[in-house]
């Protein structure tokens, strides 16, 4: 629980456990290059996650709990499919004003 950086690309995952949630003190998680098509609501329990890279995976849509991940300062998302809820357009914008890389 300890744990602050995991890199757990290009391991052709197709699910990420809840436990992820656990992780409370991660502030790096790189999940890209795997076969996600989604992530889990406990992501939004990472709180002190400054970098989160989950592009090149199957996302369709995000949990609505990622907005909770205030303290973002890089975030890579590049998945075609992607649809954001306006919310998370939103929380998009704003992290984009705080100075978040996205």
């Amino acid at each position: 629980t300890q744990l602050t950086d995991l890199n757990i690309s290009s391991n052709n995952f197709t699910e990420l456990p809840t436990e992820i949630g656990q992780l409370t003190q991660l502030t790096y998680l790189a999940i890209s290059n795997n076969n996600l098509t989604e992530l889990p609501r406990e992501i939004g329990q990472l709180t002190q996650l400054t970098d989160l890279n989950i592009s090149s995976n199957n996302f369709t849509e995000l949990p609505t709990e990622i907005g909770q991940l205030t303290q973002l300062r890089y975030l890579r998302r590049e998945n075609p499919s992607l649809v954001l809820t306006s919310e998370q357009s939103d929380w998009i914008y704003d992290l984009m004003i705080n100075g978040c890389n996205i």
